[in-house]
């Protein structure tokens, strides 16, 4: 997930702050946000222009709720301006290979000591044997040798194991930033990309498309009625639906697709290789399953049925910049909505063709 600096903003002069203020407050109270701390924070971020992939994802709750809630507020908060929890696991990791580096210097240094002592013995015991050959004389060196000898050994058992003790530490740190560097390409809701994760997947395609253009189609999909669902059935149960349905979307892509979470409840897809006859079938197919889905409520144990999605697809072309093409398909994701819903859209150059049950409904210039 991509995020940004907080402290790259602190030198905002007191009348750009107090111009964000002012901004921020009505629009608070417009949509009966209260003034706390997070909520505060999530706004002038917003209306500072600072975060822009937070403004893009509020400018799309608006386009399509027109109300804010306080939850949609805490999940901007936690997707884009919260990072004490990764500046945690990270200091951590970089606190854990400190003390490695430490103390596998200090092992190394100890273990050269004791080469150069048991090195030195052996030169006096050569010196000695020179200097007194008698058969009394040597015993005595080779008992004194074999006790160097012991004692060089008993370390260099203790250098192995802190050796062996090192390795599964570097194993375990690397499984660690391994982890640290997941978390931030995935939505932790859904366990599928993330919008960051997207963006970076598209910049290497577009840019691959410029040696070699192959067709290729973007899917943007939305929950239906998403707020009331929420309203009336609860949040347990409005997390569950987005669970469900970026289930679906899992089982529904596959090979070079890419099924991410764009924000919300909006999901996103990209279909290489596949023209707009292709993505139309994918896209009805699964908004066919997830209309035909039946969730548990997770409050009451109760089956809710007639959960449905508005798909809007394009297809990339030549020359495509990734966000005019992504709005190409909100484009056609409106008019989806706009139309009834649980509904897919086509956006044709000049066009916006609106499908549903693989039967064309109307075309429109």
């Amino acid at each position: 997930m991509e995020r940004y600096d907080p402290m790259q903003h602190l030198q905002v002069n007191l009348t750009k702050s107090a111009e964000y203020l002012r901004l921020a407050l009505p629009l608070m109270s417009r949509h009966g946000i209260p003034v706390t701390p997070i909520n505060y924070a999530v706004l002038y971020e917003y209306v500072s222009g600072n975060n822009q992939l937070l403004k893009q994802k509020m400018d799309t709750l608006l386009l399509h709720h027109k109300q804010l809630d306080s939850k949609d507020i805490k999940g901007l908060f936690d997707e884009f301006i919260d990072l004490k929890h990764e500046y945690c696991r990270l200091e951590d990791a970089h606190q854990r290979f400190s003390n490695l580096h430490m103390n596998f210097s200090l092992a190394l240094e100890e273990a050269c000591e004791n080469t150069t002592s048991f090195s030195n013995s052996l030169d006096a015991c050569k010196q000695q044997m020179e200097e007194d050959s008698t058969p009394q004389f040597i015993e005595s060196l080779l008992r004194d040798l074999s006790k160097s000898t012991q004692t060089v050994l008993h370390k260099n058992r203790d250098l192995l194991t802190e050796l062996n003790i090192a390795r599964i530490e570097i194993n375990d740190l690397k499984q660690q930033l391994i982890d640290a560097k997941r978390q931030t390409v995935t939505d932790t809701m859904t366990n599928l990309p993330n919008r960051k994760a997207f963006f970076d997947h598209m910049h290497r395609h577009i840019e691959a498309l410029k040696t070699e253009f192959s067709r290729s189609a973007l899917l943007m999909i939305d929950i239906d009625h998403f707020k009331n669902i929420n309203d009336t059935f609860g949040h347990l149960f409005g997390d569950k639906v987005i669970k469900t349905v970026a289930e679906v979307l899992r089982r529904m892509t596959k090979g070079k697709d890419v099924a991410a979470r764009f924000g919300g409840e909006e999901f996103i897809i990209h279909l290489p290789d596949t023209d707009m006859a292709g993505a139309r079938v994918v896209a009805d197919a699964i908004r066919r399953t997830i209309e035909n889905a039946s969730i548990i409520n997770p409050l009451n144990n109760k089956i809710v049925s007639k959960v449905t999605v508005s798909i809007g697809i394009t297809e990339l072309i030549a020359d495509d910049e990734l966000d005019v093409a992504i709005a190409r398909s909100d484009k056609a994701l409106y008019e989806a909505k706009n139309s009834g819903r649980n509904r897919v859209c086509i956006a044709e150059t000049g066009t916006t063709v609106l499908y549903q049950e693989d039967r064309k409904i109307t075309q429109s210039a």
